[in-house]
């Protein structure tokens, strides 16, 4: 217990300094690594002589040392700052176009946010003045900007070093490594990114925002040979051979946790579920994919064989690095991979310390991925999951079926894996799916139905060589039709259900819905406490009342006159 207390205590430390400073924590990480290890090495000596000191101390006192070299280990993969743009990057105005001067630089993608969105790396090469107007920018010349004095070469070393900035262009095409050559001027200029989703990109460390068009401001762009943009290319051959325009749209939601890419009707149907977690890449989805390779090596070798527990984990890795290594996919990995280290071991899983371990290595290898949202939704839903499944699928009701069965366990996996992440969630979007637990009931298990026999044929022909022709290909064409039904049938029932649920929509972060959320979190957590008594029962039982009753509250009190503010809007289901 006190090894579990010390490791939670570094990850709320680094927690705090990231969330406060950012990449500004870094300098202020190493100066706390650095200033604990005299101070732990000190109270390591003295705890051999004071039973007081050896009791606050990890169970095995010299592992107290480790905890400043863990502190350092962190602090040296927070990311440097970025630099900032300079002045001269702000000096045109979309308002008052210029179309008589540019700035002409360089744009390297680091990372696709949105179709057409992207992070990018700027630098800057040069400032220019068209010398006949009359042609439209046809002849430029170097030109020193105002308050500058130097020829090109002098501009060249002063605006050397690349800054990030958030770059809109009308190609989706674009990945990792492609370089855009940019005249940029006229309206399409940079701005100071403002607003919620600003403050994304500046958490990101963009501070500018600009938007291009490649008819006016790419003058080249150039895309080197990458194999995982061979992959998704033919992933997305794939997707849209056989499936509507929809189905392959989900598919690939649902694949790369690319949801971006949805139609809006059909996110919206989505939203209004409550299951656009389905549509990011998250544990669900991995450990599903892994669940394609183990059980058949498993069948064969035995559950707790090493090669059960490993050879899944290669295919695994190559999925998490085809995808960029999203942090949700990242915690699946490293938890599934502490995993079979410990069967390895025969050491047993201690869910806290399972947890606590998991942190601790993302947090060395990204901790500014950890603290984000999605590392924070990730963490909340899987804890949720580990630390109250159990505890509320007993305490919800008596099921003797293996139906009732089937849905007292949907049920406590959806009240479970959002119990810690309803807050944040209503604290950052202000809308609440009542009917989410509902929905997830029936489009969990169905998405579960799906994805294997979707992960195994796409993973075929992904392998087979393109272009290969014969009967056996023509038979896997034939199976994939069967499996493009599957994801049509997702959609189907995406739409159909969305008619039904119930949607509101908040002003404030304080509204019903946020209380509710709490409300049911001490109802639950008491519960826990008490299951084994009646009485722990009775709480679980009266939390999950009281979400179902949520929706009908809402219905009833949203949209009167004066209660908006704490009782929201319903959305209303949109006319097709």
């Amino acid at each position: 217990m006190r090894t579990l207390g010390w490791k939670l205590a570094v990850i709320v430390l680094c927690g705090i300094l990231i969330e406060l400073y950012g990449r500004q924590a870094r300098p202020i990480l190493f100066s706390v690594g650095l200033m604990l290890i005299p101070a732990l090495f000190a109270l390591t000596i003295l705890g051999r002589f004071s039973p007081a000191i050896l009791s606050c101390l990890p169970a095995h006192s010299l592992s107290a040392l480790l905890i400043p070299l863990l502190i350092l280990a962190i602090a040296s993969s927070v990311k440097r700052p970025e630099p900032q743009p300079p002045d001269l990057w702000f000096s045109f105005s979309s308002e008052e176009p210029d179309y008589e001067h540019r700035i002409l630089a360089t744009a390297r993608i680091r990372e696709s946010i949105n179709p057409g969105l992207y992070f990018a790396s700027i630098k800057i090469h040069s400032y220019d003045r068209d010398l006949d107007p009359s042609f439209y920018g046809k002849q430029w010349e170097y030109a020193a900007p105002p308050g500058f004095r130097g020829g090109p070469e002098l501009f060249a070393s002063r605006y050397e070093n690349p800054f990030l900035t958030a770059l809109s262009v009308d190609s989706e095409n674009l990945y990792q490594g492609c370089s855009l050559r940019l005249q940029v001027y006229g309206r399409g200029v940079p701005d100071r990114p403002y607003g919620g989703f600003g403050d994304y990109l500046r958490s990101k460390g963009a501070k500018s925002y600009l938007r291009v068009y490649n008819k006016w401001h790419v003058l080249e762009s150039h895309c080197p040979p990458d194999f995982r943009a061979t992959l998704r290319s033919r992933l997305f051959d794939i997707l849209n051979r056989d499936m509507s325009r929809a189905a392959a749209q989900v598919s690939r939601a649902i694949l790369l946790g690319e949801s971006g890419w949805m139609d809006r009707d059909l996110k919206q149907a989505a939203r209004r579920l409550g299951i656009l977690h389905l549509f990011a890449a998250s544990g669900l989805h991995l450990g599903i994919f892994y669940g394609v390779f183990f059980l058949p090596i498993a069948w064969k070798t035995g559950r707790k064989h090493p090669a059960a527990l490993f050879l899944p984990l290669v295919p695994c890795a190559f999925y998490v690095w085809t995808l960029y290594f999203p942090v949700s996919l990242c915690r699946a990995f490293v938890f599934l991979t502490l995993i079979a280290i410990r069967s390895l071991v025969h050491r047993p899983v201690d869910v806290y310390h399972h947890l606590a371990n998991t942190a601790l290595v993302l947090l060395v290898l990204d901790p500014g991925a950890f603290y984000s949202l999605s590392g924070y939704l990730s963490f909340g839903a899987v804890s949720g999951i580990l630390l109250f499944y159990r505890p509320l699928e007993q305490g919800l009701f008596k099921a003797s079926h293996w139906t009732t069965r089937l849905l007292r366990s949907q049920l406590a996996l959806s009240l479970s894996a959002t119990l810690f992440i309803a807050p944040l969630l209503l604290w950052t979007f202000k809308e609440q799916p009542f009917t989410a637990h509902l929905s997830n009931i029936i489009m969990v298990p169905f998405t579960g139905l799906i994805l294997p026999p979707v992960y195994l044929m796409v993973s075929v022909q992904l392998i087979l060589p393109a272009g290969l022709d014969g009967p056996m290909v023509q038979g896997l064409h034939w199976l994939w039709g069967w499996v493009a039904q599957l994801m049509e049938g997702f959609v189907w029932l995406t739409r159909t259900l969305s008619q039904y649920s119930i949607l509101v929509e908040y002003s404030g972060i304080w509204n019903f819905a946020f209380l509710l959320s709490w409300i049911s979190i001490l109802l639950i957590f008491t519960g826990t406490l008490l299951r084994r008594r009646r009485s722990g029962g009775i709480l679980m039982r009266i939390a999950f009342l009281l979400m179902l009753a949520g929706g009908a509250v809402s219905l009833l009190m949203a949209d009167q006159p004066g209660q908006n503010a704490f009782f929201g809007q319903v959305q209303e289901v949109e006319s097709r």
